[in-house]
This record gives C-alpha cells, structure tokens and sequence, in this order.
C-alpha cells in the first residue's frame, strides 16, 4: 500500500502511472489458480488480507483495474512478484491462462527475477497423483487441442515450468483430517515465512501513539539518507512480532547503517530475509556471568556475599546450579553433551531467595526443601509455556509435545536417540501425513534451544 510520502511525490504523475505504481507494492504475491477453484482462493485472499498480505486476485479492482489490458497487467504481476502461489489441481492444468501464468513464472525466476518462490498448493490433487504420468499424458494432448485454437501457444515452456513445479515443496490439503480453514492456516503461515506482509502498525495499546506515529513518520524520511543504529530485540515467531519486526526492516537503510535483530531461534531470522551468513549463535552464560546475574536479583546493595569467600562461593554455586540445564544431550555419555545455565530460570531463583530469606547462610535449607522450591516452578513453566500457546491450534501443538523431549545425538540407557529423519517418520505414521508436510511443521517448532530434555523411548 502506497505510503502519504508516496502519494505526494507521485502526485504530478497522470491518474494511470500512479494507479500502477500502487498495484505493484502489493504484488509481492500472486494467486494463480483455474476458475474452478475460485471459491477456494478467494477464502485464501480474504485471510491473507486480514494479515497484512495484499496478493495479486484477478477478481480485485486493486488487481486488476476495471479499463485497463488485463494480459498486460498479469504478466508484468506474474513476472514481478516475490511469492507465485500455484493452486494445484487437474483444472489448473487443463486451462489456457493458469498455464500462462505457471509459464511466466519459470522464466521470470530464470531470467529477470531469481529471487522469485514458487509454492505449490497441493488442494486438489496430491503430490502422488500430480507425478502420475498418465494424468501428465492427458494434460499434454489437452495443450494440444488448445494450440490448434491459439497458434502462439508454446507449449515447449509449459512442459517445461510443468517439470520445474515438480521439483518445489508445496503445502498439502490433508483431506478429512483437515479442514479448509485449518490447511489455509498452514498456508498463511508458510506465505509469513517465504515474504514479509505489508507493514500495518497496531499502536492503539500505547499511551501518547501519536507520538509514535510521528517518531515512524521521520524514521521513514530520514532512514535512508542519515547513518543510524537499528536495533530489533526479542522478535518472536508470531505474526505480529514479524510485522512489527518487518516494517522496520523494509526500509532502504543508508549504506553504513548498522542492524541488530535478537531472536531465539536462528528460522525467525531467516523468515526476515536476514542471510545465515549474518547469524550468529549467542555464547553460553559462563558460570562467573551466572552467579553475577543470580545475586543481582537475590541480594540487596551492597550485597552481603562475598565470592572470594570459599563457604560464600560454595552457596551461591550450590544456588546456581538449579539453573543448569543441558544442551545437545541430557547424559556423558553423548558426545555433545555440556550444561548451560538458563537466565530466566536465574532471575526467578533469585527473586524467590530475596523474598524468602536475606541470608544466605540459609538458602542451601530452602534448597533443599522440595516443597517450598517446587512452587517457583511453575513460575518458570508459565514463561516457557508461552512458546505453546503461540502455535497454531492444530496438530502443530500435538507434535510439539510429542517432540518437546527430543534431543539430537543425546544417549539414554545406552540408545541413541533416533535421528530426526527417524522422528519424522515416526510422525508421519502417527498423524497420517506425508513426510514433506510433517517435516515442514516441525521445522516450524523451531525446536532448536534443546531446553528440558526427559526420556526418550528408543524406536
């Protein structure tokens, strides 16, 4: 959507370049589809919409403008988009202008826009039926009878961009143990990772928004041409957290600018277009670091602990390491196996030690007392519930739980854990769905921190 800034700087324009250069800040996704399947993709445009996502409909006024050469206008969309969303089915296939649309697709990611994604929806057909040469055969001689009506027709290409669709993962419709709502979920989800939407800011939850209004106005002015340090904490991996993160980062930012994003998992970045060149893992919370942090919180100032007291030292280590937990294995017996200490889990042990007692000769009783410790933690497991409630209500919250305790390369009893490949198989048979889909939801866990790890069964 085009900005207030756009709008007046485009102003002097005749009506039609502006009303074209409005189209092509939306078309960062294009909707391709036969017309039977229309009922379908416009569910799908109603709720990418809603998130902030504008794509390319050819039943939108803001697509495709009443008096203007439609065919102009879907190529020129088709070539330039970021994201060619490709409705699969045997309409789609047998029907001149969808194959158009697929064909321009493939050369445009060949040639002028290699950036370009092709998602595959696989609605109507699955993945096993579309690869069916017989099926394939009965499309080809359909092209044919549609050549012998339009010379221009190449169908070289379409055989072509047919061969380059197979080889793209898509979303796939489960069936009977889907809904439509629930595989349009998926798809809007998958549609968040591939592009960002257009930014749209939420400030109505914030005392004096209009100052912040203001504040974006000149960040947006003045980002590109003044040298400036951007920093992005915290992003999580749910939509509104991404579009916030988004709209600052959408902007061409001056060319000695620095950029700083935090995320807990190195996906989240990616989804922002950040290159894994630039991602770096933090380092572990040394032990001197942790006990800092812990008697930050457990002790008043000035604090009565001193480290380089041997009983001191012994407490507070003693206090330190109920915060431990491992990373890349649970036993040493696993090759990757080490303990890292988690701050949150830090900063409430501490907490609870300054409300309960201020001294510390006693906190190793208090330690050792299960029922009096066993309170905090539920404090602990409302923070890391968060990372649950923030999934989808599908199958994506089962599969959370059912690979929560998964821990690459970790040993139990003597087994190796299965590999993830293993896990995904698994699964797959659990919940009925092809590998590829199953993969693809368990990528989206982000299950990389490793943070609570129990026994495993051996397969």
């Amino acid at each position: 959507m085009a900005t207030d800034d756009e709008e007046a700087s485009t102003s002097s324009q005749p009506p039609h370049a502006r009303r074209q250069r409005r189209l092509e800040k939306k078309q960062k996704v294009f909707l391709s589809h036969s017309g039977k399947d229309k009922a379908f993709v416009s569910h799908l445009d109603h709720r990418l919409r809603s998130v902030h996502h504008y794509p390319f409909f050819d039943v939108r006024e803001d697509s495709l403008p009443v008096g203007d050469e439609f065919a102009h206008i879907i190529f020129r969309a088709s070539k330039q988009c970021r994201l060619a969303i490709v409705v699969v089915s045997d309409d789609f296939f047998k029907s001149k202008w969808p194959m158009l649309e697929l064909a321009a697709f493939v050369e445009a990611k060949n040639g002028v826009n290699p950036e370009m994604k092709i998602l595959p929806l696989f609605y109507r057909l699955t993945v096993a039926e579309f690869k069916e040469p017989e099926r394939q055969r009965d499309w080809f001689e359909k092209w044919e009878k549609l050549k012998e009506s339009d010379e221009r027709l190449d169908i070289s290409s379409w055989e072509k961009a047919l061969r380059v669709l197979g080889g793209h993962n898509g979303v796939v419709y489960c069936g009977i143990q889907q809904t439509e709502d629930e595989y349009i979920e998926n798809i809007v989800q998958s549609v968040f990772r591939l592009v960002h939407p257009d930014a749209l800011y939420d400030d109505s939850h914030v005392k004096g928004g209009t100052h912040l209004r203001e504040g974006r106005r000149l960040y947006k002015e003045r980002v590109g041409s003044h040298k400036v340090f951007l920093a992005i904490d915290n992003v999580w991996d749910d939509r509104k957290s991404l579009e916030e993160a988004a709209g600052y980062l959408v902007h061409e930012l001056h060319p000695e600018s620095k950029v700083l994003v935090t995320a807990r998992c190195k996906e989240t970045l990616r989804s922002l277009g950040i290159p894994e060149g630039c991602c770096f893992e933090m380092p572990d919370l040394r032990e001197e670091d942790a006990m800092g942090l812990f008697l930050h919180y457990a002790c008043p100032s000035p604090s009565p602990i001193d480290l380089a007291n041997p009983e001191h030292l012994e407490v507070v280590e003693k206090c330190v390491s109920y915060a431990w937990h491992s990373k890349g294995g649970d036993t040493k017996l696993s090759p990757t196996y080490h303990l890292k200490f988690h701050p949150w889990a830090l900063k409430v042990l501490g907490l609870y030690m300054r409300t309960l007692t201020p001294f510390p000769s006693k906190w190793i009783e208090k330690l050792n007392n299960p029922k009096i410790l066993g309170s905090k933690v539920k404090d602990v497991n409302l923070v890391l519930r968060t990372s649950f409630d923030m999934l989808p209500e599908d199958d994506h919250r089962a599969m959370f739980l059912d690979v929560a305790i998964y821990a690459p390369n970790a040993y139990y009893d003597g087994y190796k854990a299965p590999t993830m490949e293993e896990v995904c198989e698994w699964l797959s048979m659990v919940y009925a769905q092809e590998i590829e889909v199953v993969k693809d939801k368990v990528t989206s866990l982000n299950m990389c921190d490793d943070v609570f790890i129990v026994y495993f069964p051996p397969f």
